[in-house]
């Protein structure tokens, strides 16, 4: 029988281990909370990320209140990846029915308006020198807007 060589016999048995480990390795994909729709978002927090100012950018993230959820990007992750923009500055859902929220979006002048359900664009609300908040007057129909330069808008 011939004699193994130690510098073949060490190849060999690394060979093996990495295959083993391989084989062994088992590796799952992270959930994408976006692939079922049993996420109500109407139940939960939502977290503001405004972003590194001056070119960051802003995200929200989704937490249910009993901390068994948690959706970081969730704009991102509802509207194919489209980022919401530089400086999220801050949200507020419509009173009436409570079935859109209004994202003010400041460096980028704009506010996205979006079904809270799923968190889908509705329609972008664009030329809004730098907004800051928003509310609502549910008694006239109004949209109020603050804005950086110390003016309000005002939409239907």
């Amino acid at each position: 029988m011939k004699k193994i060589d130690s510098k073949f016999s060490i190849f060999l048995f690394s060979l093996i281990a990495i295959i083993i480990g391989f084989i062994a390795c088992n590796v799952e994909e992270e959930p994408n909370p976006m692939s079922d729709n049993t996420v109500d978002y109407t139940l939960g927090i939502f977290v503001i990320n405004e972003g590194v100012f001056p070119n960051g950018t802003g995200s929200i993230t989704y937490m249910s209140r009993n901390g068994t959820e948690k959706v970081d990007g969730l704009f991102q992750l509802s509207n194919d990846m489209v980022p919401l923009g530089n400086n999220v500055q801050s949200m507020n859902v419509y009173p009436i029915g409570g079935e859109h929220a209004f994202i003010t979006v400041s460096k980028a002048n704009k506010i996205e308006v979006v079904k809270i359900k799923s968190f889908q664009k509705v329609h972008t609300i664009e030329n809004v020198s730098n907004p800051r908040y928003v509310e609502f007057s549910t008694t006239y129909g109004k949209v109020y807007i603050s804005s950086w330069d110390n003016t309000v808008k005002v939409f239907n």
